[in-house]
């Protein structure tokens, strides 16, 4: 059975981040934060899901960072990843990769090219990647989910944290649930980005510091506000 959509109240008081892609990287919720378009990111106006425009890496068969919040504010995510929390956005891809596409990560405040992550999630036409690194220099956490994922369409993708465990959705369909994830944040990674390695276009992404679903859903049908 489907749940409704929590899109009606999409950029309530738990939304932290909500960043729409319209030609700019502009966060719309009520939190205070700068975000930063990377050199080879680029908008799209004819690939997008909502809006004017999507975001995406314009040299992404190298892999490229999309969008990075800035280090100055990064350490608002670390007053909410030890709790519950949902990370979402709509992705398309092109085309099937062999290389999985992280939507969102927590890298190292110096060279996210160098180091491993606090948090990385990536998808492919094959499935999901789920990683975590404590000390930024090995994997605690580092799993391959299979899953189908059609390409040259948009899907929702969210992934909520609650009571300690993480359901990954697909289309607001659960694809994973009951991944144990205790690990705590070490805000000496502090650069949060989406999109790096991106070799998908981006819409809607939004951070929130609740679960916002607990069962299957009906994925927005339009951009929240």
């Amino acid at each position: 059975m489907m749940a409704p959509t929590d899109g009606a109240g999409g950029n309530d008081a738990n939304c932290i981040t909500l960043l729409h892609f319209d030609n700019a990287i502009t966060n719309a919720s009520a939190v205070s934060q700068t975000w930063v378009k990377a050199s080879y990111a680029a908008y799209s106006s004819t690939i997008k899901k909502f809006g004017t425009h999507s975001i995406y890496d314009s040299y992404r068969d190298s892999g490229y960072v999309a969008a990075k919040i800035a280090s100055s504010t990064s350490t608002i995510f670390y007053n909410h990843l030890s709790g519950d929390w949902t990370m979402e956005a709509w992705v398309y891809l092109p085309k099937t990769y062999s290389n999985h596409s992280y939507i969102s990560g927590l890298f190292s405040a110096q060279a996210n090219a160098n180091g491993y992550p606090y948090f990385s999630f990536g998808i492919d036409s094959t499935g999901f990647t789920l990683w975590h690194s404590t000390n930024g220099t090995s994997l605690d956490f580092d799993q391959f989910y299979s899953h189908a994922v059609s390409t040259q369409s948009w899907h929702h993708i969210a992934i909520v944290k609650q009571n300690g465990l993480l359901t990954i959705y697909l289309d607001g369909v659960s694809q994973e649930s009951g991944i144990a994830w205790s690990y705590t944040p070490n805000n000496t990674y502090n650069n949060f980005t989406v999109g790096d390695y991106s070799f998908v276009y981006i819409d809607e992404f939004r951070f929130s510091n609740k679960a916002r679903w607990t069962a299957n859903f009906t994925p927005p049908t339009e951009p929240y506000a």
